[in-house]
C-alpha cells in the first residue's frame, strides 16, 4: 500500500490507509486547539475589562435612542417618550395639542422632543406613587424611571371657538 501514497489508486484496491494530504489542509486536532485559543483569548479579555476601574469606565446614555415609543395624553395634554427604561413627559401647548392630532404634528413633536427637549430642558424625576401622575404615564411608564421636562410655560386658557360670533 506504501507504493500507492500520492498516486492514484485503482478502484477495485479500495482507499489508500495513508493520504497525501494537501498543506493547506487542517486537522480536526488543529481546529479543536484554533477553537480552544480563541476561547482563552475571550476569557482572558472578559477578565480583564471585568476588573477595569468603574470611576475611569464612560457612563452609558440614559436613554439609549434605539428603542422610543410616543403617546399623548389626550386627557391631561403630557407628551411622553418612552426608552427601554426611562421615560420623559412634557406639558404640551394649546398650538401643539391642535397640532399633535396630524401625522406632520406628531412627526414634528417627536423630533423637537428628542433634538430639543430632552438633554437640554430641566429634568424634575417624578415617582410613581406621585398622587398627580396621570393615569396613563404611570400605564406608559410602569417600572421606567420618569423624568418631567420643565418648560416653563406660561398658564393658557382654552382658545374661542371661531362659531361662537356666528349666528346660526
Amino acid at each position: 500500500n506504501a507504493e500507492y501514497m500520492g498516486s492514484s489508486v485503482p478502484s477495485d484496491q479500495g482507499p489508500t490507509p495513508c493520504l497525501d494530504l494537501p498543506a493547506h489542509f487542517v486537522t480536526p486536532r488543529e481546529i479543536r486547539m484554533m477553537f480552544l485559543s480563541v476561547f482563552l483569548g475571550c476569557v482572558v479579555l472578559f477578565h480583564i475589562t471585568e476588573g477595569a476601574d468603574p470611576v475611569h469606565t464612560p457612563r452609558p446614555s440614559r436613554a439609549p435612542q434605539n428603542n422610543v415609543q410616543f403617546y399623548y395624553d389626550t386627557v391631561q395634554h403630557y407628551f411622553t417618550a418612552v426608552f427601554d427604561t426611562t421615560c420623559f413627559m412634557v406639558a404640551m401647548t394649546m398650538q401643539e395639542r391642535d397640532h399633535v392630532h396630524t401625522n406632520l404634528g406628531m412627526e414634528t413633536l417627536e423630533i423637537r422632543m428628542m433634538h430639543e427637549w430632552i438633554g437640554t430642558l430641566k429634568e424634575i424625576k417624578v415617582y410613581h406613587d406621585d398622587p398627580n401622575l396621570p393615569p396613563l404615564v404611570s400605564k406608559y411608564c410602569v417600572s421606567r424611571n420618569i423624568y418631567l421636562l420643565d418648560r416653563n410655560l406660561a398658564l393658557e386658557t382654552t382658545h374661542k371657538s371661531p362659531l361662537a360670533t356666528l349666528e346660526p
